[in-house]
């Protein structure tokens, strides 16, 4: 952490904007109030500069971060938000990663039918704009989703279409993870 924040210090306004976001990634789990102050101080810098991409990104990471430590409500809100610029970006593939992550947030506060309904978007993107993303995290979350409402049937067509159109670097680990 320390050779990026020096970095931080003679980088131009694009790279500032990354280190910031690389800097609030990295603190996550040591220090949320300074994992969001990065956040912060990263979508700013976006603003400023006109630097949409490294704005949405930055409200990305500020709706993981408010996700991975249990503050639902201001992920949701971020997430929100990063859909709207994602949108004018005309950046699909970040709007698939959100609705992904939506859902995830979903499933965490019990809201099992938006939950469903954001992974079911992702997917639609996926389909709609013939995306080279792989969309197996997505079927994997939403077997989850199908498991913890106890539809079995669902759960396991969810896992056999992960399977299926699984294009990563270990496809044995990954019918392992399933």
């Amino acid at each position: 952490m320390d050779s990026l924040q020096n970095l931080l210090k003679t980088a131009d306004d694009t790279t500032q904007v990354n280190l910031l976001r690389t800097l609030g990634i990295k603190s996550r789990f040591i220090d949320k109030e300074q994992a969001v102050a990065y956040g912060l101080q990263s979508l700013e810098k976006s603003k400023e500069i006109g630097f949409k991409v490294g704005e949405a990104k930055a409200l990305y990471s500020l709706g993981l971060t408010h996700g991975m430590t249990d503050s639902y409500a201001n992920s949701l809100e971020y997430l929100n938000k990063c859909l709207v610029v994602a949108n004018q970006n005309k950046d699909y593939s970040m709007v698939c990663d959100v609705y992904n992550s939506m859902g995830i947030v979903y499933k965490r506060i019990g809201d099992y039918p938006s939950s469903q309904e954001s992974y079911l978007k992702s997917l639609k993107v996926i389909d709609s704009f013939n995306l080279q993303i792989n969309a197996a995290s997505v079927y994997i979350n939403l077997g989850v989703l199908h498991d913890l409402m106890d539809e079995r049937e669902e759960a396991i067509a969810s896992y056999q279409k992960a399977l299926e159109i699984y294009d990563g670097p270990d496809p044995e680990a990954m019918k392992n993870d399933v």
